[in-house]
């Protein structure tokens, strides 16, 4: 079970970083972090870079109904991803004036830029443009120098950023359906699907144990820079959902949105974003 496993670093793959180091890394799996998001995984996936990715659902999402060669094993949280609406401290931005502005995004076809495409849709705003950067410290120089006035990002992996001053967060997006799913690329769950639903099941138990130790609430501070009690507040309101398959309830949630967006194509359905049998009624 030699796995290459992407995704973020950030706190929510928590349980992910200690399953690595306990059990998964001596057996010659490794986990590779992707500052840029779910965007750079899809890129990596189709590449043969890594074989699993943990990210953003509605990216994978459009990336699979685009032809990505990658589906869905399973969902990695139940609860949703809260978006912070960040800007540079000092300027005269309100969710309001956003139509106008331009967003940073990390890539084409990320999180950061479905979200905002999904928002301006929904809002009934033209078009937002956007401005790619790359990652969290692409979208500080931008913020900084004017090339971008807006970002979204996981409001408390950027709270250190807005605590500081540097930034400040004007409002809060929240997604209608959980924030992470997991991936696999066709060939590799075609010749090892044994050993990935075996992963699935070692990576519900390395979550289910993470949730019941408070002494993680100190292991993620340290490890993401956090205060504690912004720690605690985050673990509250986050659930990991970990078992093989992906809800069609979700998938169509999901679906209905990025169409309502004009970002996936009218006839995508859910039955082709999952691997075989992975689809759950």
């Amino acid at each position: 079970m030699k796995f290459k496993v992407g995704g973020v670093p950030e706190n929510v793959n928590a349980p992910v970083y200690q399953g690595m180091a306990s059990k998964w890394e001596p057996r010659g799996m490794s986990f590779q972090e992707f500052p840029g998001g779910t965007g750079a995984m899809s890129r990596a996936l189709e590449l043969g870079e890594i074989d699993i990715a943990i990210a953003l659902t509605e990216g994978l999402v459009r990336s699979i109904a685009e032809g990505g060669d990658f589906r869905l094993v399973s969902m990695f949280t139940e609860s949703p991803l809260t978006w912070g609406v960040h800007v540079a401290a000092g300027k005269d931005w309100s969710e309001e004036k956003l139509e106008d502005a331009n967003f940073a995004i990390s890539r084409l076809g990320s999180g950061s830029h479905l979200m905002a495409m999904v928002e301006a849709k929904a809002r009934g705003w033209h078009e937002p443009a956007c401005v790619v950067v790359q990652d969290l410290d692409g979208a500080r120089l931008a913020l900084s120098n004017g090339s971008a006035d807006v970002f979204l990002w996981e409001k408390f992996t950027t709270k250190p950023l807005v605590d500081s001053g540097e930034w400040e967060r004007i409002g809060e997006w929240v997604t209608p359906w959980p924030a992470f799913a997991i991936a696999v690329r066709n060939s590799v769950w075609d010749a090892h699907q044994a050993e990935i639903r075996s992963w699935i099941d070692e990576l519900r138990d390395e979550v289910l144990s993470f949730e019941d130790s408070p002494a993680n609430h100190n292991w993620i501070a340290e490890r993401f820079g956090l205060e504690t009690e912004d720690v605690a507040e985050w673990m509250s309101g986050t659930r990991w959902s970990v078992s093989f398959g992906v809800k069609e309830s979700i998938l169509d949630a999901v679906l209905g949105i990025l169409k309502d967006a004009e970002l996936v194509s009218s006839d995508a359905e859910a039955e082709a974003l999952v691997v075989e049998g992975g689809l759950i009624p």
